[in-house]
């Protein structure tokens, strides 16, 4: 049995003997069905479960001792994607932002207290008793990231250290749960559980800086540049550009930011150009590398067998952007 069969085997057991909606039910499952196909797929579909999993495998092979902790945590991201499409009033495409949003919240409640009632399988009480609180310290990490962006959203200007800082908190403190509890449940040592933290949290940060990427760009489903967020790229373009291409970008920002139906193709294409060819990609792919790096270091640090240790790698690269193979 593969392991998003067994992931898949699990989750349905544990929707069917929720007290939650049929319709509820119907709407999570879809959602790992669509995120099953396309390009991005094998990383995409359960990516969270996978990556507890893979860093579990470092130390214990079996996929019973990891897989409880995997799912929790499976479910417990999917409700913090919720609560974040909610605050930022985007990504419309997606089935709970289709719903009214007291509807979207319930869901998402649901979702998180599944997740803690996931983790209560665990037999071992005192383990079962780390991974809550690790699940407690992530959701206020995040909660206290996610109230810190929108925070600098209100302010003329950033910076990267401070964007830095807000992204470890929001994003970088799932990654680092994830990966936290694959360590605790396969019985690794306490220091090289708090290793596996520090690389979760690079991870994290990594994947933030690709989604800033890919979301600037992103017109339709997305509302960063209209918010004026302050990701990496927004704030590389409002510090490097100087003269009339300075000038263009405000007036892009306002144009955006106006609401009357002004930002068009024609503008938005204007946006484009500028982010290819002002240096913005190339800026965002130089810190994913950076972070990239820290976090084969630490892997590399790990005191765990190398065959074990190239799922991690293969998994750190992809995130990255690299080859699967690459090193």
């Amino acid at each position: 049995m593969t392991l998003d069969v067994q992931i898949t085997a699990e989750i349905n057991k544990i929707l069917s003997t929720s007290i939650i909606d049929n319709e509820m039910k119907k709407m999570i499952i879809s959602n790992w069905e669509e995120s099953g196909t396309g390009v991005s797929a094998p990383l995409e579909r359960y990516k969270w479960a996978k990556l507890t999993y893979v860093s579990g495998q470092l130390f214990n092979e079996s996929k019973e001792a990891v897989l409880p902790g995997a799912i929790a945590m499976e479910l417990f991201a999917f409700a913090a994607d919720i609560f974040d499409d909610i605050q930022d009033q985007d990504n419309h495409l997606i089935s709970w932002r289709k719903i009214p949003l007291s509807q979207a919240i319930a869901l998402a409640h649901s979702l998180l207290f599944i997740s803690y009632d996931t983790l209560l399988s665990v037999e071992n009480y005192e383990i079962s008793k780390i991974l809550m609180q690790l699940f407690n310290q992530t959701g206020l990490k995040a909660s206290a990231g996610q109230y810190e962006e929108f925070t600098e959203q209100t302010k003329s200007y950033s910076s990267v250290d401070k964007y830095l800082a807000v992204v470890s908190k929001k994003s970088g403190s799932f990654t680092e749960c994830a990966c936290k509890i694959g360590g605790v449940l396969a019985g690794a040592p306490p220091g090289a559980i708090n290793e596996l933290g520090k690389l979760g949290e690079n991870l994290g940060i990594i994947a933030q800086i690709s989604n800033d990427l890919r979301d600037i760009l992103d017109f339709h489903n997305k509302s960063d540049f209209k918010n004026k967020k302050q990701t990496l790229p927004y704030l590389y373009l409002t510090y490097v550009l100087i003269g009339e291409r300075a000038k263009e970008l405000n007036q892009l920002i306002k144009m955006a930011g106006s609401g009357q139906g002004v930002f068009t193709e024609k503008e938005q294409q204007r946006l484009t150009n500028i982010i290819r060819e002002e240096g913005a990609i190339h800026y965002c792919l130089v810190f994913q590398e950076m972070f990239r790096q820290k976090a084969l270091s630490i892997l590399e640090k790990i005191q765990a067998k190398d065959e074990r240790k190239r799922k991690l790698k293969k998994l750190i690269n992809v995130i990255s952007g690299q080859d699967e193979g690459g090193g």
